[in-house]
């Protein structure tokens, strides 16, 4: 059949690995988040995951267990270092993979249609390389995201990898990223990257900050970025789509860098960037707020649950709320 007549669903994507008595390896949450990345970035539609949560096995019935004894495998034991482990603690890879999945959430319907174009020479990278970029774009008439990443599971020689430019060769125009100077991406790092994105009206011809969600204020639209370890956000706007002279921006990360622009429509644009951190312990509650929060946060209709294990008081920030952005 034709392949590229269906989407691409990715099935069993181990973010955790289950310790058995000989051999008991410790997941790095980093490599779940650069394994889901990687995977959107290469056109998946659809993520799925074992184990997402881990559980325990039950007893057969008439005596027995399921688990396979002989692999060394425990009896009952299946936590499987999973994002939510056995007895529902999360783990940092939850955490992690919580700003990919909030991002499908709320572009999932403009990713979905594009498809992944990837660089000259892209088949020729070994795991051992440290030095080739290993990038892809996903796009649709000239919009679309990046997706890099700087991961390798056992290189403990991998570096951060500096002075990167991207040149996009577009239908119609040539995009630069940045336009001036070069950016740095971490040892470890993985990111998404945006570019022709139009928000409410305005061309966001590239951003050096990555995606994490869209909320409404007041009837305008306010999209919640963040900055990845180790790059200054930097946002470029087309200036046929905005109103005044003034098209990029670079604001300092954290809860005080909203700006504002207009569109020509008229539509007004809010746009804050976080620190890495506050997005990962940021929660889009059902009603679409915000929560800010180092605790686990748990929903059950209308009621919403903090968590804590070894603290016993918490801060947290719910925006939008009449506190703004402090911490509560």
């Amino acid at each position: 059949y034709n392949t590229d007549l269906y989407p691409s669903f990715c099935a069993e994507m181990g973010v955790g690995i289950q310790m058995i008595y000989e051999s008991r390896p410790v997941i790095d949450p980093r490599a779940a988040e650069a394994l889901m990345v990687r995977t959107l970035g290469s056109g998946a539609n659809c993520i799925g995951y074992y184990m997402y949560h881990g559980g325990s096995n039950p007893r057969r019935t008439g005596g027995g267990f399921y688990a396979d004894e002989p692999m060394g495998i425990p009896k009952i034991s299946y936590d499987y270092q999973a994002p939510i482990g056995e007895f529902g603690l999360t783990s940092e890879s939850y955490k992690y993979l919580r700003l990919i999945h909030t991002f499908i959430r709320n572009f999932g319907n403009k990713l979905a249609p594009m498809r992944t174009v990837l660089p000259e020479g892209y088949d020729s990278i070994s795991p051992s390389n440290r030095e080739t970029l290993r990038f892809a774009a996903r796009m649709k008439d000239g919009s679309g995201f990046l997706f890099m990443t700087n991961f390798q599971d056992h290189d403990t020689n991998r570096h951060k990898q500096e002075g990167l430019k991207i040149e996009l060769n577009l239908k119609n125009e040539l995009l630069t990223i940045p336009e001036k100077g070069t950016f740095t991406l971490e040892k470890d790092a993985s990111i998404i990257l945006p570019f022709n994105m139009y928000l409410n009206g305005a061309r966001l011809k590239y951003a050096t900050a990555q995606l994490l969600t869209h909320i409404q204020e007041k009837g305008d639209s306010h999209y919640i970025f963040f900055a990845p370890d180790g790059i200054a956000p930097e946002y470029v706007f087309d200036q046929k789509t905005v109103k005044g002279r003034k098209t990029k921006f670079h604001p300092t990360a954290g809860t005080k860098s909203t700006f504002e622009l207009k569109t020509i429509d008229g539509n007004r644009i809010l746009i804050t960037t976080l620190t890495r951190q506050e997005a990962i312990e940021t929660t889009q509650l059902e009603d679409g707020r915000l929560i800010i929060t180092s605790a686990t946060v748990v929903q059950d209709k209308n009621r919403t649950t903090l968590l804590s294990l070894g603290k016993n008081t918490v801060d947290y920030i719910i925006y939008p709320s009449e506190n703004g952005w402090k911490k509560q």
